[in-house]
């Protein structure tokens, strides 16, 4: 595409991207949660979730198709069709069933059927010479062979069938809501602070500038899927330790810190010694600004990983609030150090707020309330003792 129409795919990506938790009511993690504690109910809660997954993702769809009618624009057409994916990803609740039940390979078997359809899809338009618009009905269609691939894996599983045909609960979907919303909102606060600094740039510096920060960007962001992975496995784990063996609880989620921390060096020493060859391979010349953005964008893994595992311990400590509190504070953190570094230093600037905003996010600000004090000062052992401590084990995990 180049640094410019690359740029303007960003932009609409990025609104479309802070609106997602909203789509996902926030409630990923807490169905895992209720699917492992209430087996009974299972049909109840995965029914009532897709109905209501569904249902706000039509809504919001409408709203920016609306607004796109009222004020068009090729950014409010962009973001109103990426919009419409979403309305498939109620479908996802059955990957969270699968999640609970320890059965990842059927969620891994549709997404590498997904990702041979959607890679093929662009290799043919690449080879084309496709249009920017083409690639954004691509990205609709990505989200739409995802779920509808998990959704048919569903339907002719044996075994996992049962759980299409359920009926809605007003009394689950109360519960859900009052668990989640904390969630939705702390969503929306923290992909302001991941995101915002593109909207920043595109606005302060131009399309160029935001094209060669998304393509670092997308690099770091490749590195992210790693910590998701683990947690699929691990979140049903610590889920039933919280409820048998709090002593085996706190164990698994302090390894679980060391692990990311050392998962994550291992990752970024490498991406940030070979920055430019790595930008100029994949890219090439036309992206050289972005291999030192890229260098210093990359050492956000280590607190983004820490940061996604703070679910485990969030969830099941009914945290929520607290989250949402210091999500805010990161999001607002952010924004301000844009605003001094993007003017000063570019694009690069933006590239040290956001290290420095999601370390407050996922760390900093954990030091300020009492019941997240205490993961503080593990992360902080995690991350000063480079994550060594994976290595120690323990008779509790007998």
């Amino acid at each position: 595409m180049g640094p410019s129409d690359f740029g303007v795919y960003n932009y609409a990506l990025s609104i479309i991207t802070i609106i997602t938790p909203l789509l996902k009511l926030g409630m990923d993690n807490i169905l895992v949660k209720e699917f492992v504690n209430n087996k009974k109910e299972v049909k109840d809660i995965a029914k009532t979730a897709i109905i209501m997954k569904g249902s706000v993702a039509f809504v919001l769809s409408t709203i920016l198709f609306i607004g796109y009618a009222v004020a068009p624009s090729e950014n409010a057409l962009f973001i109103m069709i990426m919009s419409i994916g979403y309305i498939f990803q109620a479908l996802e609740v059955f990957g969270f069933y699968y999640q609970s039940v320890h059965q990842n390979k059927k969620i891994t078997q549709c997404k590498l059927i997904q990702l041979l359809v959607s890679s093929l899809m662009k290799l043919i338009a690449i080879y084309m010479n496709a249009t920017l618009f083409i690639f954004v009905i691509l990205y609709v269609i990505d989200l739409l062979t995802l779920y509808l691939s998990l959704y048919i894996y569903t339907i002719f599983d044996k075994n996992s069938s049962f759980i299409a045909h359920g009926k809605f609960s007003l009394q689950i979907a109360k519960k859900l809501i009052n668990e989640s919303w904390p969630f939705v909102l702390s969503g929306v606060a923290g992909l302001i602070y991941m995101r915002a600094d593109q909207i920043m740039i595109n606005n302060m510096l131009g399309e160029q500038s935001l094209g060669e920060f998304s393509a670092a960007v997308r690099l770091s962001e490749v590195v992210y899927m790693i910590p998701n992975l683990l947690l699929i496995v691990i979140f049903p784990v610590v889920t039933r330790a919280y409820q048998e063996n709090k002593e085996k609880y706190e164990f698994i989620v302090q390894r679980l810190f060391d692990l990311m921390v050392l998962i994550a060096i291992a990752i970024i020493v490498p991406i940030a010694f070979f920055s430019k060859e790595i930008i100029h391979i994949l890219y090439g010349s036309n992206y050289d600004a972005s291999a030192q953005i890229l260098k210093v964008h990359i050492f956000c893994a280590i607190f983004v990983f820490i940061g996604i595992s703070n679910s485990v311990w969030v969830i099941n400590e009914n945290l929520g609030r607290i989250t949402l509190i210091r999500t805010v504070l990161a999001a607002l953190l952010n924004v301000g150090l844009n605003l001094l570094f993007i003017p000063k230093y570019g694009a690069v600037g933006a590239a040290y707020a956001t290290c420095f905003s999601q370390f407050m996010a996922s760390v900093g600000f954990n030091i300020l309330t009492a019941p997240t004090r205490i993961w503080f000062y593990r992360q902080i052992k995690s991350i000063i003792t480079c994550g060594i401590g994976v290595f120690k084990f323990s008779t509790i995990l007998k």
